[in-house]
């Protein structure tokens, strides 16, 4: 059977695959040849083959076996979840996601859909008003050439907050300090193409915890 490359487990032949190993064959490959091709094991090769002959079939057999924990929907439920409050830990998430199921297998879900744990960046803070107005700004460039970018100056000093002023960032210092939130550097559960989404706001929540 083929391999998962993200599990490192075996899984089923796809309908795809399955095709290309009857075409294959039918321009002369070898079952060596087709496996070092496709990358299957040349039993599967083999199987595919033989189920073409004997019955005409491209899907595989179903198999007997021990369904799924969760489907579809409980899996959206538990994406849900977990982006709206990456700093959740498995275990609240099995707990709030009320389908009856261990962290373990919130894990293989949240995994499977490429939510791994990671350190949080750190970001600097902007507000929601100048975040819309850096936005317009840089839709309203989008027809500039180059020729006039190089007639503009740009200056290398700028002042970035790194968090929000005032009673807050003293309880946010205090806490770090403290090393009460995971030692000074949190980490959140994230897709790898969101790392600089906002997600400050569950930061604060998680301080406001422990305060």
């Amino acid at each position: 059977m083929p391999t998962n490359k993200q599990t490192g487990k075996r899984r089923q032949s796809t309908t795809i695959e399955r095709v290309t190993v009857i075409e294959l064959t039918a321009e002369g490959y070898s079952r060596r040849d087709i496996q070092q091709k496709l990358g299957i094991s040349k039993s599967t090769v083999q199987r595919v083959i033989q189920e073409w002959k004997s019955s005409s079939q491209l899907q595989p057999a179903s198999r007997s076996g021990r369904q799924s924990a969760l489907n579809s929907r409980d899996k959206r439920r538990l994406y849900r979840l977990s982006d709206a409050n990456p700093y959740a830990s498995l275990r609240d998430l099995a707990a709030e996601s009320g389908l009856g199921v261990c962290s373990e297998t919130v894990a293989r879900a949240l995994r499977a859909s490429g939510r791994y744990v990671r350190w949080a960046r750190h970001k600097p803070y902007i507000c929601e008003g100048n975040r819309l107005k850096q936005v317009k700004w840089a839709r309203s460039q989008r027809r500039t050439t180059v020729e006039e970018w190089q007639k503009r100056i740009f200056t290398d000093e700028i002042h970035v907050e790194l968090s929000l002023r005032g009673e807050l960032y003293a309880k946010i210092i205090h806490v770090i300090e403290t090393k009460i939130l995971l030692g000074a550097r949190p980490r959140v559960r994230r897709p790898p193409t969101q790392n600089m989404m906002k997600g400050f706001l569950h930061l604060l929540l998680k301080v406001n915890e422990h305060l």
